[in-house]
């Protein structure tokens, strides 16, 4: 008898198990290794086979204020000179990112139906970086707090007080979403 017919929520836990090796082993390109704070929703974004090409749980002091997850497929060997190749990595990108997306609306449409309000600074959004489909998904205000969009006083005000713990929970619990969804499918 298959071992996944016996116990599949056991190889799912396996699974996640692995990808977490795989990420534990992973470094940015500083030699650092993942954020501690980001380490289980990138996990669980990998669970669904997304691909992610960086990441940061988030920081009062540097690098980015808020917490986010680059979507993109790896670089195709020779891609800069071949047309082809660009295109494929962007039609790539761009079904990884409607992944991700479709994901989302699902997460957000159970918590409107289970009547919850959602922050519109801390939700969850996807933002395009670069030419060739890649997105961040990051938090609403973080597209302000970046620059790339209009920032308030308070959001301003929210960085200044190192107020930062509400967007990590919703990167965090959208991870958790993941985590469930991948288990019981």
């Amino acid at each position: 008898m298959n071992r996944e017919r016996e116990n599949p929520r056991a190889m799912r836990e396996q699974s996640l198990f692995e990808i977490g090796q795989e990420v534990d082993k992973m470094e940015d390109k500083l030699g650092e290794k993942i954020d501690p704070g980001i380490r289980d929703t990138l996990i669980a974004v990998k669970a669904h086979e997304i691909p992610t090409s960086g990441s940061c749980e988030g920081h009062d002091n540097r690098a980015e204020a808020l917490p986010w997850i680059q979507i993109e497929n790896p670089e195709p060997d020779g891609w800069k000179e071949d047309d082809r190749l660009k295109e494929l990595w962007q039609k790539w990108n761009t079904r990884d990112a409607n992944k991700i997306k479709k994901l989302l609306v699902e997460w957000y449409d159970k918590r409107k139906e289970e009547g919850e309000s959602i922050n519109k600074k801390t939700r969850l959004f996807t933002s395009p970086i670069g030419r060739y489909g890649a997105i961040r998904l990051e938090p609403m205000a973080q597209y302000e707090i970046s620059g790339r969009g209009k920032i308030t006083e308070q959001d301003k005000k929210s960085r200044e007080e190192k107020d930062l713990e509400p967007y990590k929970a919703e990167m965090k619990n959208f991870g958790e979403f993941l985590r469930q969804k991948f288990l019981e499918e």
